[in-house]
């Protein structure tokens, strides 16, 4: 996989019970996208994974400081609202080539 393909990125968010979480998405899609993550096996100890067919994974945090280290661990990019957004036309447009 090259560089640009093994970027993941990812937007914040709330669960409808202010539980925090992160939805990632990359160029490589979203299989490639857990695969990379599901390698940080540790990171992964205080998170709840949540994929279901035709979208965006997204990672529920279960303590504290749980986002926080598997975006570090992962090389995960945060991105704002709007650069969420862009980055989401761009990949779109990128898949339609």
């Amino acid at each position: 996989m090259s560089h640009a393909m093994s970027k993941i990125y990812a937007l914040r968010g709330i669960t409808h019970g202010w539980g925090r979480l992160i939805t990632v998405m990359g160029p490589a899609g979203d299989a490639a996208v857990r695969a990379a993550i599901a390698a940080h096996g540790e990171a992964l100890a205080d998170v709840t994974v949540v994929a279901t067919a035709g979208g965006l994974t997204q990672y529920h945090a279960k303590r504290e400081g749980a986002l926080e280290r598997l975006i570090a661990a992962a090389g995960i990019i945060e991105l704002t609202r709007e650069q969420w957004e862009a980055q989401k036309a761009a990949l779109a447009e990128e898949n339609r080539e």
